[in-house]
């Protein structure tokens, strides 16, 4: 299953009439315990102009203020979008029911100083189901 995702890496602009930029960029997710997910993210600025560089990871939790994720993070560079996947291994020994996650951009290191490394939310917290599978008798 594909889900094309925009994340808004908040800068204080002003969002702009007709630029498809969502004003709430939380989205939730279901899919099936046992199938693949791909969350294609394209990351965008409020005025809706396309970040690039650095790179976006999508953490998945139990609870939202657990500590540690319930399967690994998927992380890849933003060039200008980034397919982050998960597969029916990630989720095998987890049960089915309501999750969190959310999808972070990480600036680049570029040593100039201005939001270098910079860490900003792009799809602040939001719930994910994880659907029991139907088995055949």
């Amino acid at each position: 299953m594909l889900l094309q995702l925009t994340g808004v890496l908040e800068n204080g602009a002003l969002r702009s009439e007709g630029s498809g930029v969502p004003y709430n960029a939380r989205q939730a997710i279901a899919f099936q315990l046992g199938t693949s997910l791909t969350v294609r993210v394209r990351v965008v600025t409020p005025d809706g102009n396309p970040v690039i560089g650095g790179t976006v990871k999508l953490t998945v939790k139990k609870r939202a203020g657990d500590s540690s994720p319930a399967l690994p993070a998927k992380s890849a560079a933003l060039t200008p979008s980034v397919d982050l996947s998960i597969t029916p291994a990630d989720t095998k020994s987890l049960e089915p029911g309501r999750y969190a996650y959310d999808i972070w951009h990480q600036a680049a290191e570029t040593g100039l100083g201005l939001n270098d490394g910079a860490r900003n939310a792009v799809v602040p917290l939001s719930p994910l189901w994880l659907e029991p599978a139907a088995t055949l008798p």
